[in-house]
């Protein structure tokens, strides 16, 4: 599984779950070009770009996922607490899509959705499925973990912290969450 590197900034991009999936809907749905979206949305087109690619990749369980309402659980407790909760979530939805993209190939050629089931349970790869399930909830987890990171201390911050300068950030921001 590839991962593509405008997962990161996708998600660490300041538009709302609700534009994402706006912009990725207008796309799918209307047949326009990336250019066309960009002036529509009045954002550049790199972001439509890391909008389309992020949901081509892995955002659906993420975008769905992110318009639930109790996605945002724990927002006065400390951030491993809406990071657990986030990734157990979107490693959820993300499981159940695998399960339902498996179980719709194997319902083209079976006659109902019970014996597309059937078919999809005795004869699917259970270790390669659950080793991608693995893999996702890490991935999913760190995500998690960064993007409440980067709530916390500001796209700014968090931008000069990985990409610099660093002498653009107030050292005040980055020594007030030392422990």
């Amino acid at each position: 599984m590839a991962i593509d590197p405008t997962f990161a900034v996708f998600f660490m991009a300041k538009c709302d779950e609700q534009f994402r999936l706006q912009v990725v809907q207008a796309y799918l749905e209307d047949n326009v070009s990336l250019r066309t979206l960009a002036l529509r949305h009045g954002v550049g087109r790199t972001v439509i770009q890391r909008c389309v690619a992020s949901y081509r990749e892995h955002g659906k369980a993420v975008l769905i996922a992110g318009m639930l309402p109790f996605v945002n659980r724990y927002p006065d407790r400390p951030l491993i607490w809406n990071a657990g909760w986030k990734m157990v979530i979107y490693a959820t939805i993300a499981m159940l899509f695998h399960y339902a993209e498996k179980l719709f190939d194997y319902w083209k050629d079976a006659h109902n959705i019970a014996a597309a089931n059937h078919e999809l349970l005795t004869h699917i790869n259970w270790a390669h499925f659950w080793a991608i399930q693995i893999l996702l909830f890490v991935l999913v987890g760190n995500y998690c973990v960064l993007a409440e990171i980067g709530w916390l201390l500001g796209k700014g911050v968090l931008k000069a912290m990985f990409v610099g300068p660093l002498s653009t950030v107030p050292r005040k921001n980055l020594t007030q969450y030392q422990v």
